[in-house]
Parts: C-alpha cells; sequence; structure tokens
C-alpha cells in the first residue's frame, strides 16, 4: 500500500529538510519482498503467467499461476517483460503496482520501453522534421 504525505519533514545526514507541497511515496516494507526468477514464468501465447511463490501465493501446488500480463495485439515482447521483471521488480511491488494501475503502466512505471513505443517515437520524430523542413521553405520563399 502507498501512503501519500504532502508536507513531510526529513532528516537527512543530519540536516532537517523540509518537503512542502510535494507527493513523497513510501512503500511499506512489511510484506517480505520476492524476487522474480525466470524458470517460473509461463507463457501460453498471450498471457505471461508466474508460477513460482511469493507472499501471495505461498502454496504452488494448488491454484493458478499469477497472472502478469496480456498480451493482446501485435508484437509480444514477453521475453524482454520477463528480463525487466526480473532486474527491476519484487514480485509483491509488481503485483501491487499492476493492481492499482495497469500491467503496461507498472512496468513502464520503472522505465521500461518497448519497441513498438520506439518505433511510434522515430515516426513522431520523422512527421516533426518535414513539417519543419516544409515551414522552413515557405519563410524562405516569403523572404
Amino acid at each position: 500500500m502507498l501512503n501519500y504525505i504532502t508536507i513531510v519533514t526529513v532528516l537527512l545526514r543530519g540536516f532537517n529538510c523540509i518537503t512542502i507541497g510535494c507527493i513523497i511515496y513510501i512503500y511499506q516494507t512489511n510484506k517480505q519482498m520476492t524476487p522474480f526468477n525466470k524458470n517460473y514464468f509461463q507463457w501460453d501465447g498471450m498471457y505471461l503467467m508466474y508460477a513460482g511463490q511469493h507472499t501471495d501465493r505461498p502454496d504452488t501446488t494448488t491454484g493458478s499461476p499469477t497472472f502478469i500480463a496480456r498480451f493482446k495485439y501485435g508484437s509480444k515482447p514477453w521475453k524482454s517483460w520477463v528480463n525487466f521483471l526480473c532486474k527491476n521488480f519484487y514480485i509483491e511491488e509488481y503485483l501491487e503496482l499492476a493492481k492499482q494501475t495497469t500491467p503496461r503502466d507498472a512496468i513502464e512505471s520503472k522505465g521500461y520501453v518497448d519497441k513498438m513505443t520506439i518505433a511510434g517515437m522515430k515516426a513522431t520524430i520523422q512527421v516533426q522534421k518535414e513539417i519543419i523542413n516544409t515551414l522552413t521553405k515557405k519563410l524562405e520563399a516569403v523572404k
């Protein structure tokens, strides 16, 4: 659970710092944090599931694996998701974020960018360059 604090007094290395008007996120770490293990991910062509043990699923012999993400359309970069999750998240941390937002927003919160997003950004930049070139030519023609 995340706590939102607007005014916080922080004691940092002997200095009293007062933070006013900003939001500080504090993650309650009363839960045990379990790292992801690549060997426990399951992929069926659309759904990425996690079959490993964690605090929300202490017994792996009963029940279904934990839902991680669904890849509905286009490319399905599930392997890059697995690598990113293993390097940047604990299981409980990711599940909490995914529950509050969406799986994509949760993974992007730590900097994940997929190939489709990069391609879209490149296309946008190319269009902007073309517009700038067209406007520059029009300005030169007016002069």
